[in-house]
């Protein structure tokens, strides 16, 4: 399980400790890598849907990719 950093880009999102991500535009996520895979350059500032599981209910929650700027700096 991944904690969320507070002001990280899913924290501002809308997503909480112990949500579990099932779909990202209607699309199945059942991993990391898979999510990874779904948000490309592209994807960024634009709006999409994410459906999540969050205590037993299902939700879903409009974001909008931003780069994280920590993996893009010099290091």
């Amino acid at each position: 399980m991944h904690t969320l950093e507070s002001g990280s880009p899913a924290a501002r999102a809308g997503l909480r400790d112990g949500d579990y991500i099932l779909s990202f535009n209607d699309e199945k996520v059942e991993s990391t890598d898979d999510l990874f895979r779904l948000l490309t350059k592209e994807k960024i500032g634009e709006v999409h849907n994410i459906t999540i599981l969050r205590k037993n209910q299902k939700v879903i929650l409009n974001i909008m990719p931003m780069e994280n700027l920590k993996l893009v700096g010099n290091g």
